[in-house]
């Protein structure tokens, strides 16, 4: 049966806030999903209905999502890339600046976004600059 996410939700006894802790997703994305203000991600779709433990085809605003980029379902994840070698001092450096910044943007992948600076830390073993 097709329920609107809020539905869904409350039905559970879940809040916003553990929605969004367990999801993980932020606040904001939930509440303006339910209130029909924006278009969840297919990723924001996964990670719903993971913690939810819901087919996304039951939920009202991931079907609708769904169907507006012309997807009879949510496509299965892409399977995850294997993660380069770390740069290590010993290693070969690169030779240039579009090298670097190559290098730069893999370490940023694999280590996440919160890692941005350890990741130059890694390629330039220096502190980046403020």
């Amino acid at each position: 049966m097709i329920k609107p996410l809020k539905t869904i939700r409350q039905d559970r006894g879940i809040g916003v806030r553990r929605l969004s802790s367990g999801a993980p997703v932020a606040p904001r994305t939930i509440i303006t999903t339910e209130k029909g203000e924006s278009t969840p991600s297919l990723e924001t779709i996964r990670k719903i209905s993971r913690f939810l433990k819901v087919d996304p085809m039951e939920v009202a605003e991931f079907r609708e999502a769904l169907k507006d980029q012309g997807l009879e379902e949510l496509p299965p994840e892409d399977p995850p890339q294997p993660a380069p070698p770390a740069y290590s001092a010993g290693a070969e450096e690169p030779r240039d600046r579009g090298q670097m910044i190559e290098e730069l943007v893999r370490l940023m992948r694999n280590l996440g976004r919160a890692d941005v600076d350890r990741a130059y830390r890694l390629l330039f073993e220096n502190e980046p600059p403020t």
